[in-house]
């Protein structure tokens, strides 16, 4: 039986045009759910990544807990997220609580600083006056910007070995969303300087001469042009200033009959860190007579 054309499809032209209608109907499924599943990883990688410090490759370790030292000061910046208004152009990520410590062994860390964001979510989130800190140092402080919060740690000589800076935190979204329990740590070893009294010598000229010398384990010009040395009695009294930014000297005083103590104090990092070295210089006798043999 033959078909006559009356501007009609076959039966066969009429499945193919439906098969093709099912198949640009799954590509489109398909590319929908692929950019969907490529936004979600996203997303989730984003926010499970916040604060991993170790890869150094997501966009919250790298630009929002960054830690730098000035060598003249001695004070650690740390830099660290407070609340995001545009995470996912939508919602506001904001830190609900996060802890700031140190550590100088590498293994026990203490805390120096701690904050939260008091989250009161609003249809247009607000990002002033919610957020709460708290310094549990002297030595720290901190203050907030738009973002961030803003903290300083100054050097003193109990942790001028610290070892590296870590940071634990609670991250929470508008959307109800929470991701607990990051941390990251960067490492920072800070320079340090070993100070030592090389020896005394009697001069002709009935004076003591003390040599002495620092050397730093990290060779750079702004640590010794910021360091000073000065001399001080064994009561405490400072009796000479040795000057800035020098690598070795010599300090003269009288001879004496009487031993005498001399601490000798290096100073760095703007006078934060000290290192104190005392000699004793014995009492110089002459002979009381001289007999002929």
């Amino acid at each position: 039986m033959k078909y006559i054309s009356s501007g009609l499809s076959s039966p066969h032209v009429a499945n193919a045009n439906r098969w093709r209608g099912k198949v640009k109907s799954l590509q489109f499924l398909l590319t929908t759910l692929l950019f969907l599943s490529v936004f979600l990883m996203t997303s989730l990688t984003t926010k499970a990544d916040w604060w991993n410090g170790n890869t150094g490759e997501s966009y919250g370790a790298k630009d929002h807990f960054k830690v730098s030292f000035n060598n003249t000061t001695g004070q650690f910046t740390i830099r660290a997220f407070a609340i995001d208004k545009g995470y996912f152009a939508h919602n506001t990520l904001a830190t609900s609580y996060a802890k700031l410590s140190y550590t100088t062994d590498g293994v026990n860390y203490i805390p120096f600083y701690q904050f939260k964001f008091n989250s009161r979510w609003q249809d247009t989130p607000d990002q002033s006056g919610y957020l709460s800190a708290q310094s549990l140092d002297s030595h720290a402080d901190g203050y907030r910007t738009t973002y961030d919060m803003i903290m300083h740690l100054n050097l003193f000589n109990d942790i001028r070995d610290i070892k590296s800076i870590k940071i634990e935190c609670d991250l929470e979204s508008s959307d109800g969303g929470e991701d607990k329990g990051n941390s990251a740590i960067i490492n920072y070893t800070v320079p340090q300087v070993t100070f030592n009294i090389k020896g005394y010598s009697y001069q002709e000229d009935n004076r003591v001469k003390v040599d002495w010398n620092s050397k730093w384990n990290n060779d750079n010009d702004v640590l010794v042009a910021n360091s000073s040395t000065a001399v001080f009695d064994a009561s405490g009294t400072k009796i000479a200033d040795l000057g800035y930014g020098l690598s070795s000297g010599s300090f003269y005083t009288n001879q004496s009959n009487q031993s005498k103590e001399y601490h000798f104090v290096h100073s760095s990092y703007s006078g934060k860190i000290t290192d104190d070295v005392s000699i004793v210089v014995p009492a110089f006798t002459h002979p009381s007579g001289i007999t002929a043999v």
